[in-house]
C-alpha cells in the first residue's frame, strides 16, 4: 500500500473501533482482536513497547503497531482511545517506544476545562508552523567562487540519483536546474529558502513532487530536496576547487543504499 499519514491514521483508527466504520462492521471484531495478540516473542526486545510478533503486526502490552520501512508506523493503543499514523522519514525505530511515553503520558492528564482553547489555538499554531528544514548558507546570490558553477553545463560521475548533467541559471530569487537524470531530461526551480514544488515525474505518484530550496555561503551552493510524495529529504552541497573540478555531495534522510560514514555521498563533475 502507499498511504500518507492521514490515510495510515485511518486505518489504525478502524482497528483501534475493531473493524467497525460509521456503523457499519468493515473487518470482523474477533479477526482484530486475533491479529493484535502477541505471539512470538522478538529477541533483544523485552524492554521495548513491541515486545512480540503479531499478525504481520507488532504487538506489546500496551499498543500493537504495523511498522514499514525508515519510520513509518500505524500506532494504537489498546486501552486509550488513540490511533497514530506517522510517515517520519527516520532509520531509528523508536517510533513507538517515544509513542508510549509521551502519548500517554499527555492523554493521561486532561486538559483543564478553562485552558482548553488556548491549548488547542497553541496546537494549531504549532502545527502550521511545521517546515521541512531549510537549506543553510545565507546568500541569496553567488560570491566569485560559487559563480563559477552557474551557466555552465557540468557532466557529473556515476553518482547514487543517476545525475548526469546539470545547467545551473540564477533567476532573480530562484535558481533553474536544467539536468539529465538517468537519460530524462528534467527542468525543476529552487527558491531562496522557500520551497518551490515541482512535478517532475507526472505518471509516477511515488516520486512525482519534488520541492526544492536553496541557499549559498561564499564558497558552497546548498540544495535542499523534498519528495512531497514520500518521507525522503535530500541535501546536496555543490563547489568548484582549484582545479576547476566540481565537487557534490548527497545526503539523504534515509536509504536503502550501504551506508556511507555520515550518510554522505561523494561525487564530481567537469565542465563541458
Amino acid at each position: 500500500m502507499y498511504l500518507t499519514a492521514p490515510q495510515i491514521s485511518a486505518l489504525a483508527q478502524l482497528l483501534l473501533q475493531k473493524g467497525n466504520w460509521k456503523g457499519g462492521q468493515l473487518v470482523p471484531s474477533w479477526w482484530i482482536e486475533e491479529m493484535g495478540k502477541p505471539r512470538v516473542e522478538i529477541p533483544g526486545d523485552e524492554k521495548k513497547a513491541l515486545t512480540h510478533y503479531a499478525y504481520h503486526i507488532k504487538a506489546g502490552k500496551e499498543i500493537f503497531a504495523a511498522e514499514g520501512a525508515f519510520g513509518q508506523y500505524l500506532i494504537c493503543f489498546r486501552d486509550l482511545p488513540v490511533a497514530i499514523g506517522i510517515t517520519a522519514g527516520a532509520r531509528e525505530y523508536l517510533a513507538a517506544d517515544i509513542c508510549l511515553k509521551y502519548i500517554k503520558e499527555a492523554v493521561s492528564e486532561p486538559c483543564k476545562e478553562e485552558q482548553l482553547e488556548a491549548a488547542e489555538k497553541a496546537l494549531r499554531a504549532k502545527i502550521n508552523s511545521l517546515s521541512l528544514v531549510q537549506p543553510e548558507g545565507a546568500f541569496r546570490t553567488a560570491r566569485q567562487e560559487v559563480a563559477r558553477l552557474f551557466d555552465r553545463k557540468i557532466l557529473f560521475t556515476e553518482n547514487p540519483r543517476k545525475i548526469e548533467s546539470a545547467v545551473l541559471t540564477k533567476e532573480g530569487y530562484r535558481i533553474k536546474i536544467e539536468a539529465v537524470i538517468d537519460g530524462e531530461q528534467k527542468v525543476l526551480y529552487a527558491g531562496y529558502k522557500a520551497w518551490k514544488c515541482n512535478d517532475l515525474y507526472p505518471s509516477d505518484f511515488t516520486k512525482r513532487y519534488h520541492s526544492v530550496a536553496y541557499a549559498m555561503d561564499a564558497e558552497a551552493l546548498y540544495l535542499s530536496v523534498g519528495l512531497i510524495n514520500t518521507s525522503y529529504k535530500e541535501e546536496y552541497c555543490l563547489w568548484v576547487n582549484s582545479e576547476d573540478k566540481v565537487i557534490a555531495t548527497w545526503r539523504p534522510n534515509v536509504t536503502y543504499l550501504p551506508e556511507e560514514p555520515d550518510m554522505v555521498w561523494k561525487f564530481t563533475g567537469t565542465f563541458e
